[in-house]
């Protein structure tokens, strides 16, 4: 039997898993260091699988926090640029369309030659 196996993490969790099976189906008389099962769980105890999975169950939540906290930075920021060229929009409109509302006003005044008292797009 070789000193040391290389297991990926999922191959090590199962291999748990089965190794804990196998044990729990023995007599307790029966089972001792030499047993593979046996030997499995001792050596990893599951204490250094469940570090590494955690460690780097860890690293992908703060990759992902990291990631989501700058993606919500930037659409804040489309946001608030989008809303400000907005108003800034409208500032300039304003004055544009009260500038048409008037001249067609006028229009209508020099063809009937008659004062209209009541706006045409009120």
């Amino acid at each position: 039997m070789p000193e040391s196996y290389t297991l990926t993490m999922w191959e090590a969790i199962m291999e748990i898993i089965v190794s804990a099976y196998r044990i729990s189906t023995l007599d307790i008389g029966s089972i001792n260091d030499s047993q593979h099962s046996v030997l499995f769980v001792m050596k990893n105890c599951l204490n250094s699988v469940l570090q590494a999975l955690k460690s780097s169950t860890d690293a992908i939540i703060n990759e992902s926090e990291s990631s989501r906290e700058t993606n919500m930075s930037v659409f804040l920021y489309l946001l608030i640029a989008a809303s400000c060229s907005l108003f800034i929009s409208l500032v300039f409109l304003i004055p544009v369309i009260n500038k048409v509302k008037r001249n067609k006003q006028e229009v209508l005044e020099l063809f009937t030659h008659k004062n209209i008292d009541k706006h045409i797009d009120d």
